[in-house]
């Protein structure tokens, strides 16, 4: 595989605490190291997720979780990074509001950088990247997951992922080009493996005519599967975030170079330290690689993914039914939970048979998810007045 060939495609990228003066000054040589920049120059471009507005307008929506933000100045390292295309469709682009992605949709565009995946409303947000690469048309579509930065019919955001449209959006693209390539926002945080959801979400988007899907937003590096010619990586890991405490999962990511000639795909290993990202040598980046493909095998045995879901979700039990208490009223409710978690820790979580009933009935029936949805988008808008 030739990397003259190839376009390559990075994950997330968000400047920081650790490193937003080093994006402000251009210095993307610090920020990411020769020889992996030489890697995009040799390219035919590159193209990653920008997980944060670069605005210095706008103010924080109301959500849960953090709001991201950087400064507009951190564009002079983006347009050091061979881009063709910069995705927007993430779960933190509005994290600023509507002025905020205006003003980083403003940006990008004085430089001269193309972006996809969010806009206006919900009709400029689905438009895709089109790129021509040696007699090749690429198609390049991003969508994400719902959370708070949506767009709508008349709503500014990011391009939603929507199981009634994505196959016939990703059909007539691919009709219209030679080589279809989908940047997923989703998948969990932190999980190494799809969910089964997942898994029937990326194999529809392959069956509809994708080449190739990349899973990010996990923050760490997954798995791949090849299904049916096409190519489904479920778990990029960051490409530039330094957020939070080094671990396992943040630590490493994949630069991955896709030959739209071949439809192929080679996997570069990365290593983030101290707010900088370097590509990984030697025995590290065999450990990655070796790593990647033994849980690439591990998915394929027969009931794996399923199994693995679930014991993920049972480790997780604790943290939602708290987040399920939080929300309703006397607060004194919440106080106690916490304080039942802290002397029970195993014990804290749902409980068990019909007790549990109403609540997945609420959250697996589409009219009564409808309805709490509904109440909770009302109940937050009344408090943000």
């Amino acid at each position: 595989m030739k990397l003259g060939n190839s376009i390559f495609i990075g994950g997330d990228i968000c400047p920081t605490d650790a490193n937003a003066s080093l994006f402000s000054e251009g210095a993307a040589e610090d920020l990411f190291g020769d020889e992996l920049l030489k890697l995009f120059e040799g390219s035919l471009g590159l193209i990653f997720n920008l997980e944060t507005p670069l605005t210095d307008v706008g103010a924080p929506i109301p959500k849960s979780g953090p709001s991201l933000v950087a400064s507009p100045r951190a564009v002079k390292t983006l347009a050091k990074l061979s881009c063709v295309g910069i995705g927007l469709s993430n779960n933190h682009i509005l994290d600023w509001g509507p002025e905020g992605l205006k003003e980083t949709m403003r940006v990008l565009g004085d430089a001269g950088l193309a972006f996809f995946g969010a806009g206006q409303d919900e009709v400029e947000a689905a438009r895709p990247l089109i790129l021509n690469l040696l007699g090749k048309t690429v198609g390049v579509y991003a969508c994400a997951e719902h959370e708070f930065t949506i767009a709508g019919e008349n709503k500014p955001g990011a391009n939603p992922f929507d199981a009634l449209t994505i196959q016939s959006r990703i059909a007539d693209l691919a009709k219209r080009v030679d080589r279809t390539i989908v940047l997923y926002h989703g998948m969990k945080e932190f999980s190494r493996y799809p969910s089964p959801e997942v898994m029937r979400r990326c194999r529809a988007m392959v069956e509809a005519g994708a080449s190739f899907v990349a899973c990010q937003h996990s923050h760490c590096v997954g798995c791949e599967e090849r299904y049916q010619g096409g190519i489904i990586l479920y778990g990029q890991g960051d490409f530039h975030f330094a957020m939070g405490k080094p671990d396992e999962f943040r630590s490493t990511g994949l630069a991955v170079a896709y030959d739209a000639c071949a439809n192929e795909v080679e996997y570069f290993p990365l290593v983030s330290r101290e707010g900088v990202v370097r590509l990984a040598q030697g025995v590290e980046k065999n450990e990655i690689l070796e790593e990647f493909y033994e849980r690439s095998l591990k998915m394929q045995e027969p009931g794996f993914v399923e199994t693995n879901w679930t014991a993920f979700c049972e480790r997780a039990a604790g943290t939602y039914a708290g987040q399920v208490i939080e929300s309703v009223s006397p607060r004194s409710l919440s106080i106690l939970y916490r304080i039942i978690r802290r002397a029970l820790p195993k014990r804290a979580g749902f409980r068990s048979g019909k007790d549990v009933a109403a609540l997945l009935n609420i959250l697996q029936c589409e009219a009564h998810n409808e309805v709490l949805r509904t109440e909770l988008e009302r109940r937050m808008a009344d408090g943000t007045r």
